[in-house]
């Protein structure tokens, strides 16, 4: 062996030579080998290196020493392609896969150290291959034990008949693509959705996937003569040790939705799914993305990362490490986690930041700023230094290890083989390293801690003695009802929100009281605004991430207070709904009211929780709420108009309509398959369509409207049935359709409703079928229906379904409208109906007029246009015989069918609507002071008789 000693370069020989002879070990197939290549001094160089750098790489040669002139070779590393033959028919030998998975996996780290040490290779390119090779070699283990108990229990099947895989999710350094030289991996699994097996046992698809998770864990994990491939950790999956080893994606994001941690939420940002379809794959990353990055900026995420290193280092003090470069101060963990702040802080509205892998989140925050480049230039440099000597760490004995060595020896080789004079010039470099990286650490959370306001309040709100505790605070404030606002304050600190809230919360709350109390000062009800406030809070007590995002943006709780002085509606529905504090960040922009984006964005949202029917229903909820209050907040700030509102509002409950429609028929075609019918020999597959009257066919809806619904579909022929293996007549599949939209519509849960649902505007009323054929829907039209029912028709239109009966039902329309008719029975039809309706909801005597009901009110305005409608509608023409209100007073105007006089119904009828407004966001029924609207009722009234005579005030 002192051929391969006196290759070195003279100045380097005894240094290298005590480091080489430290070994005894017999190296001779090692020296034999370089001799018969003639191996030429830069050859014996860089295998020097790889020895000196590892004695599992030493062992791995002497064993096969056939593998240095490949080494010798060796440019770039490169995975093979063929490592296990497949026979899908032949019986796998566990053994022999363990076996070549082991003597593999040597051979590649092998490669890899060589191109570490001898040929220098980047850092991120190290890590890069480290992880491609586990990545390959997971897959191999999951083929084998998929292909294993697949041929005894059975291939278990998605709901389009396609083979399921097991999902695979990395976390930790695999998930990044940073995987170290000897490290665990870290894995989540999970499958697409639930079902059972005929195969031997029939196993359920859960037990199936768990039998394959141990398997392949056993195939990577079991030390044999050859070792062992990776040591497999899966605790990092929900409910940790306790919890199954695999979860179906509904399971798993119920579980990170209502049960996910903090610390939870920091690792998967390091998640990547490594096995499964491209589909699979991409719901398995959306679903995790909204626990991860959340729409507002998670300020939580400076302290809850700084307490988990604060755990840590506790824990690392406990057990008694050595100096750790991983978790001691300044390691690889603290710039992790420097990182992943700004990926949580800041990844829900910067999509270049929701990346697993480090090197790019810190392109991403340098070429944006987000940090100072320079900075960043330095932890980048850290990193990767200290990854580097992590990787030496490790790669000496193939152990998991960050402790810096305690053997002289063992420092000089990874000294010299990082090209340092000796240890203490690497530890030089490396302390200088860390001090950066923890004062760059330090600083950014202590930055954030110093951002907050002084606490004003210093005593303790433990425990709350009498009422005067604080009036002298709350009397300072300047506020004019401070006595009334003292008293709510102590009876708040008394209540039992009081209680459940953290320290944390407490602190918060703490800080933001003297701003609110400052924010309600202008507010001419402050004592009323501090109590809707309070109900805010009390509702949050157990929610600490609320204070943070109330404490770390003013902004949003001067828009809180203001929203929650002019409207008590809001006030409520916010403080019942807190996770609407949320949506209240984001301003309006050209996007808030388009129906196209709305439509997009609740698709993605539906994507997310896709075959989870609860949190499908959840999503839909939320989704109206948050949208009802942009457009309510909007309104409140004059931005868009009482007419605009009833447009919106009707877009959005058109937009639910439409997907609560298209889930429930996804249900049913699942069970029963898709209606069809045959008609003149040919066949057509049936369709539905929702017809909206009322004021959501008038495009009028207000803030709490109920929706008017009557369900039509065009089966007819012969052979009226579904196609599915569960077949059954048309008009039972459309009438549980129906049943289906009117429940997911309007089923009451935690999180609410959607719309409270009135279908007895259909056929023959609450005795006729819920779902009448478009024919049978025209029949009665024309033969059986009242003059009520053709009013009623006025404000009807399709609002979701499929569009094709949206021209057969719009073409009925106008047929039935354009009859011809007797003007002086169709005016005595709608003034008795007029007169039972004002009876029905008679208000009483008083100095308030009723919106709506009163005589000169909203109703008899809608009363006028529809006899106008009904009596003209050949006048009018099909092409204006609109179904709002508005449209139709104008069309009228234009062409000349009503006076000048009848025409200004147009403003008063939005005034009624803005009126309208104000009172539902205040919480108040639809009346005003009489006196307000007086010129506009008796202008009402003025028309009224105009149309039909004097009536009885």
């Amino acid at each position: 062996f002192s051929f391969v000693l006196n290759a070195r370069p003279m100045s380097e020989r005894a240094d290298l030579s005590t480091l080489l002879a430290s070994n005894p070990a017999n190296r001779q197939a090692i020296d034999g080998k370089l001799v018969e290549i003639n191996a030429d001094t830069a050859q014996i160089d860089a295998i020097n290196r790889v020895l000196v750098a590892s004695e599992f790489a030493l062992r791995f040669l002497q064993r096969n020493p056939d593998r240095i002139d490949s080494l010798l070779h060796l440019d770039r590393f490169e995975l093979d392609s063929d490592i296990i033959e497949f026979d899908p028919d032949a019986r796998i030998d566990l053994d022999q896969v363990r076996r070549q998975l082991r003597l593999y996996r040597q051979r590649k780290m092998v490669e890899i150290i060589f191109l570490d040490v001898a040929r220098d290779a980047a850092v991120e390119s190290v890590l890069r291959n480290l992880s491609d090779l586990a990545d390959q070699l997971i897959d191999i283990a999951l083929q084998v034990a998929m292909q294993q108990l697949a041929h005894k229990h059975g291939q278990p099947l998605n709901d389009r008949g396609e083979a399921m895989h097991l999902n695979i999710i990395a976390m930790g350094k695999l998930g990044g693509r940073e995987l170290n030289f000897s490290s665990d991996v870290d894995l989540i699994c999970c499958y697409e959705a639930e079902g059972e097996l005929d195969g031997y046992g029939q196993l359920t698809y859960q037990e199936f996937f768990s039998r394959v998770v141990r398997l392949f864990t056993q195939l990577l994990s079991d030390t044999t003569a050859e070792g062992f491939v990776y040591r497999v950790d899966l605790r990092l999956r929900p409910w940790g040790d306790s919890g199954p080893v695999v979860l179906s994606h509904a399971a798993l994001e119920h579980y990170y939705q209502l049960h996910g941690r903090e610390w939870e939420q920091y690792a998967m940002v390091k998640a990547r799914v490594l096995s499964g379809s491209a589909p699979e794959r991409t719901a398995i990353q959306a679903m995790l993305k909204p626990f991860v990055y959340r729409k507002y900026h998670d300020y939580r995420v400076f302290e809850g990362l700084a307490s988990l290193k604060d755990k840590i280092d506790a824990q690392a003090r406990s057990r008694e490490m050595r100096v750790n470069i991983k978790i001691g101060p300044g390691g690889i963990r603290e710039i992790e986690f420097f990182v992943q702040a700004f990926q949580i802080l800041k990844g829900g509205r910067n999509h270049q930041l929701q990346r697993s892998e480090i090197f790019v989140c810190f392109e991403a925050l340098r070429g944006q700023k987000i940090v100072e480049p320079e900075t960043i230039e330095q932890l980048r440099e850290a990193y990767c230094f200290l990854r580097r000597v992590e990787n030496r760490l490790q790669m000496y004995e193939d152990h998991q290890t960050h402790d810096l060595p305690d053997d002289p020896l063992i420092q000089q080789r990874i000294a010299a083989t990082m090209d340092f004079a000796d240890w203490a010039a690497l530890l030089q470099q490396l302390q200088g390293h860390r001090d950066l990286v923890n004062r760059c650490f330090t600083e950014l959370f202590k930055r954030e801690a110093r951002s907050a306001p002084e606490l004003v309040i210093d005593q303790g709100f433990d425990e709350v003695s009498g009422d005067s505790r604080q009036w002298e605070f709350i009397e300072a404030s300047g506020l004019e009802e401070w006595q009334d606002i003292n008293r709510q304050f102590n009876e708040f600190l008394r209540s039992k929100a009081w209680g459940y809230m953290s320290a944390r919360a407490k602190q918060r709350f703490n800080t933001l009281l003297p701003e609110l109390l400052v924010s309600i000062g202008p507010s001419m009800q402050q004592a009323t605004l501090f109590r809707r406030l309070m109900r805010l809070f009390a509702s949050i007590a157990g929610r600490s991430v609320y204070f943070e995002l109330l404490f770390n943006n003013p902004a949003l709780l001067q828009k809180l207070v203001s929203l929650f002085d002019r409207s008590a509606w809001i006030a409520a529905e916010v403080s019942q709904y807190p996770m609407l504090l949320e949506n209240l960040i984001q301003g309006v922009d050209e996007k808030s009211f388009d129906k196209n984006a709305l439509v997009e964005r609740l698709r993605m949202q539906l994507a997310n929780v896709e075959g989870d029917t609860e949190l499908e229903l959840d999503t839909l909820r939320l989704f109206k709420r948050e949208q009802t209050l942009v457009i309510a907040s909007a309104e409140l700030a004059q931005e868009i108009d009482a007419i605009e509102v009833g447009h919106y509002l009707t877009d959005l409950a058109e937009v639910v309509l439409e997907a609560v429609y298209q889930l429930a028929s996804t249900t049913l075609q699942r069970r029963h398959g898709v209606p069809r019918y045959t008609l003149d020999g040919k066949p057509h597959r049936a369709e539905l369509a929702i017809v909206g009257y009322g004021k959501l066919g008038g495009r009028e809806l207000h803030y709490q409207s109920d929706l008017d619904l009557i369900f039509l579909h065009d089966s007819q022929g012969e052979s009226q049935l579904t196609d599915g293996d569960r077949s059954i007549e048309n008009s039972m599949y459309f009438a549980r359709l129906a049943q289906k939209i009117i429940s997911m519509t309007s089923v009451l849960t935690a999180s609410g409703k959607l719309y409270e649902i009135d279908s007895r505007l259909r056929p023959e009323g609450s005795s006729g079928l819920l779902v009448s054929s478009i024919q049978a829907y025209r029949r009665y039209q024309l033969e059986k229906a009242w003059t009520w029912e053709h009013q009623a028709l006025v404000r009807a239109r399709v609002v979701a379904g499929d569009p094709s009966l949206q021209t057969a039902f719009a073409s009925i329309r106008a047929e039935i409208l354009c009859l011809e008719r007797d003007p002086r029975q169709l005016a005595q039809d709608i003034v008795e109906m007029r007169e039972r309706i004002y009876r029905n909801n008679r208000p009483p005597e008083s100095d308030r007029r009723d919106l709506k009901h009163s005589r000169g009110g909203m109703v008899d305005i809608e009363f006028m246009v529809q006899y106008w409608v009904l009596g003209l509608a050949n006048s009018i023409g099909p092409d204006h015989l609109y179904s709002d209100n508005i449209s139709l007073l104008n069309a009228l105007f234009r062409l000349d069918l009503i006076t000048r006089s009848q025409s200004q119904l147009v403003e008063i009828y939005q005034t009624y609507h803005r009126l309208l407004h104000e009172s539902v966001l205040q919480g108040e029924t639809a009346e005003v002071d009489a006196d307000a609207i007086e010129e506009q009722v008796e202008h009402v009234i003025n028309c009224w008789n105009e149309c039909f005579g004097t009536r009885e005030n």
